[in-house]
């Protein structure tokens, strides 16, 4: 039995090479953007949106901010140790449909 409300569907990280590479050829945008895509990510880790990757097209954007994040892993605890010199981090790794 299907509920009558659904969710959106959930965002894909830009790193899911052959969803991203399918969703670019599916919009008719040039694949050969999504190198900039990564590049921009990789340098920007703390990045919460896609916004600022410089020189793509209106296109791009729009299928950016509908269906991509610069990832999908998250920090779900933290702990620091009694004298504070560590602190071990549990994270939820990228999710993949």
């Amino acid at each position: 039995m299907s509920s009558s409300s659904s969710s959106p569907p959930a965002r894909r990280s830009v790193f899911d090479a052959a969803y991203i590479r399918a969703e670019f050829d599916a919009a008719g945008i040039s694949p050969t953007f999504i190198p900039t895509i990564w590049k921009y990510v990789l340098q920007n880790p703390r990045c919460s949106d896609l916004d600022g990757v410089p020189s793509l097209s209106a296109a791009a954007y729009a299928l950016l901010r509908n269906k991509f994040r610069p990832t999908t892993s998250t920090l779900t605890a933290a702990a620091e140790s009694k004298d504070r010199t560590t602190t071990k981090l549990l994270i939820r790794l990228q999710v993949t449909a």
